[in-house]
């Protein structure tokens, strides 16, 4: 879709769009099958963003032959709707997710769609501040961008990979030192954007 330029880059003067990608990712990992977040099946926001080429998630892994029951774990940096929408269609995965995010989604702050799914989901694991998964996906809590958001920093022998959740919508956010356009706390994104370490490549989710 295209994006108002100052969501993205904090700062911009209004009136400008950018292409704008809605992701996520797909990790085989030994025997294990994770998702960082989920994406989203709801047909008002496809509409409501003008998303030109949608693919709903579970869809779109089938066309690669990974059935959604297959999927053992869900990693979601927040619980945005276009990140944490589609967990219904995996019901075998076990969620994880920061404490803060979860509390968010009970007290309804992403509206009562994500907090009945949520509820309708079996096992969720939460952590306060990080959480190791498999020994090489670090889930760290920044809370910038939302109250309870993560990001993922994984370490595999010589690659280094970062999944930047929304703490930046893109790579110039850290390039230039720039915070997205829609912070909950200024002070945690910045910091996360301050700090990162230039070792690990970003994927974002946008």
């Amino acid at each position: 879709s295209l994006f108002p330029v100052q969501f993205v880059l904090q700062g911009s003067a209004p009136g400008k769009t950018m292409p704008f990608s809605w992701l996520f990712y797909y990790i085989k990992y030994k025997d294990k099958k994770i998702l960082v977040d989920t994406g989203f099946n709801n047909p008002k926001f496809i509409a409501m963003f003008n998303i030109k080429n949608y693919v709903k998630p579970s869809e779109l892994l089938q066309q690669h032959s990974i059935r959604p029951e297959d999927i053992t774990d869900i990693i979601l940096t927040h619980a945005h709707f276009d990140h944490a929408d589609g967990i219904d269609s995996f019901p075998s995965a076990r969620i994880i997710i920061s404490a803060a995010e979860l509390e968010e989604v009970k007290a309804g702050r992403y509206g009562t769609l994500i907090r009945e799914k949520f509820k309708g989901h079996s096992g969720i694991t939460t952590f306060d501040d990080e959480y190791l998964l498999y020994d090489i996906f670090r889930i760290k809590k920044t809370g910038g961008h939302s109250a309870g958001s993560s990001v993922i920093f994984v370490d595999y022998g010589n690659t280094h990979i970062c999944f930047t959740g929304d703490e930046v919508y893109t790579k110039e956010n850290l390039d230039r030192g720039i915070m997205n356009g829609t912070v909950t706390n200024y002070s945690n994104n910045m910091n996360f954007i301050k700090n990162y370490d230039k070792k690990y490549i970003p994927l974002t989710m946008h």
